[in-house]
């Protein structure tokens, strides 16, 4: 019984010598069926995907590490892996693969895999050359780190994850854990062990802690995430408070503060038309801790009218002058009998008068 493959050959080859019009209605009907089958085979295949593109990996010479303890080699496998995966038609037998990862080889490591090629087809040919699960483990006894399961576990055991991220924390454990033999329970009992004390705590008061590593894992995460967000938060609350807590101090100084100015009790100014002048002034200032007075010079307008209105020279008030002024600095009773007999018999010093406090009242009257 002819196929369907003969049939359209010889129905081709009468076409293209004598022309479709000497065609029987048997060979019409055949034409018809073969190419109604060439249709629903096309669409019984689905539409034809294109594969991703992906980049080769980088060759390999042997080396182990890359200064972080990392193994290269397990770098170079991984990437075959997704060559395979991601492009599966260029590689249709596991002589195909196993060619393909050689063909990356580079160094010591391509002397190794050579002799495995050459006695392909011979008597001698080991499945090293044939086959990519073989050729994984003869390559992974000759390059890979002897000590590299022993460093994956202790990482996995003992590194914490500190004020990194949970997400950070997690791509590292990851990145060990595949390379151990650690059974699922066993890596998340390293994996609770090792997240910060936090995180512990909630997961200890929560009800609904899943069974399963990458659950668990995805919940830490996310726990780890809202905890910042929070303690960022706080923390901006804070710096604005004390930053309007820092601006009232010196914008607006305290009751308490040591310097301050004050106005005589007894001052009762007693003409009107300078009583608002008279309310602001100030002649000394006293500072809280010292307790010591200071004087603070008059404007020349304010002396004259002092002055005019036989005002206090010191203190502006209209019940007294300045020789009775309790408020002037050093006017206790001694201090006036001492500048009476002073007044009388100025001090010198060598051939020069000292100046004293009646001369300071007399330039502040003029």
């Amino acid at each position: 019984m002819a196929t369907d493959q003969a049939k359209a050959l010889a129905l081709q080859t009468k076409i293209n010598l004598s022309g479709t019009e000497t065609l029987s209605d048997d060979e019409i009907t055949q034409l018809s069926q073969l190419l109604s089958n060439i249709s629903l085979s096309k669409a019984n295949d689905g539409p034809q995907l294109r594969e991703p593109r992906v980049n080769d990996p980088r060759p390999f010479n042997g080396s182990n590490h890359d200064g972080d303890g990392y193994n290269k080699l397990e770098n170079f496998i991984t990437q075959l892996k997704m060559v395979f995966a991601l492009q599966p038609s260029r590689f249709p037998n596991e002589i195909t693969k196993v060619m393909y990862a050689a063909s990356f080889l580079d160094g010591m490591a391509f002397e190794w895999i050579q002799p495995f090629i050459n006695n392909i087809g011979t008597t001698m040919e080991d499945p090293t050359a044939t086959n990519f699960e073989q050729f994984t483990a003869s390559i992974r006894r000759m390059f890979g780190n002897v000590t590299l399961l022993s460093d994956a576990e202790n990482k996995i055991m003992k590194t914490k994850q500190g004020n990194r991220s949970a997400a950070e924390y997690t791509t590292e454990f990851k990145r060990y854990a595949g390379l151990t033999n650690f059974n699922e329970p066993a890596l998340l009992w390293a994996y609770k062990e090792n997240i910060n004390a936090q995180l512990q705590d909630e997961l200890i008061i929560r009800q609904d802690i899943p069974s399963s590593l990458i659950e668990f894992q995805d919940l830490v995460i996310n726990l780890d995430m809202l905890f910042r967000e929070r303690n960022k938060k706080k923390g901006g609350q804070q710096r604005k408070l004390n930053s309007n807590f820092n601006h009232q101090q010196h914008s607006s100084p305290s009751v308490n503060h040591p310097v301050y100015q004050t106005r005589p009790s007894h001052q009762q100014p007693s003409h009107q038309g300078h009583q608002a002048e008279s309310d602001d002034i100030r002649p000394m200032e006293i500072d809280n801790t010292t307790k010591k007075k200071t004087y603070t010079p008059l404007s020349k307008a304010e002396k004259q009218r002092r002055r005019d209105l036989n005002l206090c020279s010191y203190c502006g008030s209209a019940d007294h002058d300045v020789l009775e002024c309790d408020v002037a600095p050093a006017r206790k009773q001694q201090s006036i009998n001492a500048n009476s007999i002073l007044s009388q018999h100025p001090p010198t010093r060598g051939n020069a008068t000292i100046f004293t406090f009646e001369d300071f009242l007399n330039t502040q009257s003029k």
